[in-house]
């Protein structure tokens, strides 16, 4: 009987140079789509957490103007009322008295800043505030687009000079954007709120 010699023979030169072609392919595909995705992922992050902090901070502002009124002192519910600024009375820890609140436009975001009354025969507010906090970072709002509009009992927008007892309704419009020069664009958050029970309060001090 005649045995046969088997031989068995190996991938030439081309084949395993075509085999790592197809691999190094494979891959760069492979790290091309996980890149991606992953960009994706954090563009997504990134919009998601700016526009939960920028709703949670004009959520502040809401509350703190729905729930306006007099100082411990007797003074009307709104102090100032701009663009970029304004300044109110509001019991916004629950204690009882009125705080004197300011939330304003820095040039990056919207800062809130709070004064507690003295307790005194009357009450008075010393100058400065007592507590500053960023509570809307990366605010983008260009020139033309105020932080704050005001509107009458018509809900009329009020134009040019007005008197704060003019004021029933405040907007509250942000724009936000964590990184102006990446994607995703700036977000808009914008909001109404009323002064609850204005009517009692029918002329400033």
């Amino acid at each position: 009987m005649k045995w046969r010699k088997k031989t068995f023979n190996g991938m030439t030169l081309v084949e395993t140079l075509i085999a790592i072609f197809v691999f190094t392919i494979g891959m760069g595909l492979v790290t091309f789509l996980f890149s991606q995705s992953w960009s994706l992922f954090q563009v997504s992050f990134s919009l998601g957490n700016t526009q939960f902090i920028a709703s949670n901070g004009v959520q502040k502002i809401v509350d703190t103007v729905r729930n306006a009124q007099r100082s411990d002192n007797g003074a009307y519910p709104l102090l100032i009322a701009n663009e970029n600024e304004i300044v109110i009375y509001s019991d916004v820890d629950k204690d009882g008295g009125a705080e004197k609140i300011r939330y304003f436009f820095s040039g990056s975001g919207v800062i809130q800043e709070i004064r507690n009354s003295v307790f005194a025969a009357p009450p008075y507010y010393p100058d400065g505030y007592e507590t500053s906090q960023e509570i809307i970072p990366f605010v983008v709002n260009a020139s033309e687009t105020p932080l704050f509009s005001f509107y009458n009992n018509n809900n009329e927008e009020l134009e040019e000079s007005f008197s704060l007892t003019d004021i029933k309704m405040i907007k509250i419009n942000v724009f936000v954007d964590e990184n102006v020069h990446k994607d995703p664009e700036s977000v808009n958050i914008e909001s109404f709120a009323s002064i609850r029970n204005l009517s009692q309060y029918e002329s400033a001090n």
